[in-house]
């Protein structure tokens, strides 16, 4: 099953979710106060935007977000040397020019830009120049993940394409914004396990990666509300932020009909505890190296909610089971479960 069909299915049950909750609850009866409740406002405007919502949780929003560990994984200054080619390398000053230059133009809503090639955009929204864009340097062997989001944008999980709409539920509200803060922190954990493995430490391998941030850049300031056992919480995070990684040049990517691969990719996440999304897609052969390399690092737990320590044999279990957790997120929670999940900090790790 491709995720194509996985996102139909997600499809169905939004639309399906409306319409429950659109006649269950009485006109009459009174909003909840006690829901949680976050409010955003940017630090170059103090007009404030709230969301209120049973699917809103601590750990999404107050306990990704680690300026310290982000500043110290900023680009490095100097020379930045080229993964398959270590003799070659680019001035970190010439990356950040042409990501400077790639949000003006992103700002004025233009479609092509000088320095990079779109990858994907289907959780982007040109209109409001919002979500995360993946997009490769035209002349570097790098990929960039952009993401861009606005106080009125941050709160709406609407506007950004069907992965933005999925997650939200599974995931305490995350988005691709807050789930991309996840991806260089879980990049060094998954690394340092890996290396512990006999096997996997010496055919499994992550692309290095980086943050980088305007250096006048609005910050998203976010306050909670009735969360993680609190009456009030607050963090500020980037509201532009990119993750620079190295190209892989893949020789081969895994196919879901390979079965050596398909058990391969389950037996590295399986070991990794599901810290890493196990799509096919996110595994390849690495040309020259021959190694494994695991291109998406994202904290694959927080995305989808995932508090307690599974594993699978198959892939058709793996999607039974996240179709089965979002037919149960959506509809099925309990008023125990609800009110667990909005006073609950921590993740099961």
């Amino acid at each position: 099953m491709k995720r194509s069909i996985l996102s139909y299915y997600i499809l169905i049950l939004l639309l399906g979710a409306d319409g429950i909750q659109a006649y269950a609850r009485s006109v009459h009866r009174p909003q909840d106060t006690a829901l949680p409740k976050i409010s955003v406002r940017s630090s170059d405007n103090k007009l404030t935007y709230d969301l209120q919502s049973s699917h809103l949780e601590f750990y999404p929003f107050f306990g990704v977000f680690d300026k310290k560990f982000f500043n110290e994984h900023f680009l490095p200054s100097g020379h930045i040397t080229y993964r398959n080619d270590p003799q070659q390398a680019v001035k970190s000053s010439a990356l950040q020019k042409c990501i400077e230059k790639l949000v003006e133009e992103i700002q004025a809503k233009k479609r092509t830009y000088s320095h990079f090639k779109v990858l994907t955009a289907k959780n982007f929204n040109r209109k409001k120049i919002c979500g995360m864009m993946i997009l490769k340097f035209n002349d570097y062997p790098f990929i960039l993940k952009l993401g861009i989001e606005t106080p009125e944008t941050f709160i709406n999980p609407y506007c950004k394409g069907l992965d933005n709409i999925w997650f939200f539920p599974l995931g305490g509200g995350i988005n691709r914004h807050m789930a991309g803060l996840t991806r260089i922190k879980n990049l060094e954990t998954i690394k340092a396990k890996l290396a512990l493995h006999n096997q996997w430490s010496t055919l499994v391998d992550v692309p290095r990666k980086w943050y980088w941030a305007p250096k006048k850049g609005p910050w998203l300031e976010i306050e909670g509300s009735n969360i993680g056992g609190l009456k009030k919480v607050n963090t500020k995070i980037p509201g532009i932020y990119a993750i620079i990684a190295d190209e892989i040049e893949a020789e081969q990517t895994f196919n879901l009909f390979n079965k050596e691969q398909t058990k391969m990719a389950l037996d590295i996440c399986n070991y990794l505890d599901l810290w890493i999304d196990p799509h096919i897609n996110n595994f390849m052969i690495e040309k020259g190296t021959k190694k494994v390399v695991i291109v998406d690092t994202e904290h694959f737990p927080s995305v989808v909610g995932i508090k307690e320590k599974v594993a699978f044999d198959s892939y058709t279990s793996w999607y039974l089971y996240l179709m089965g957790k979002c037919t149960k997120d959506w509809f099925f929670r309990t008023k125990p479960e609800r009110q667990e999940a909005q006073n609950n900090r921590r993740f099961w790790s």
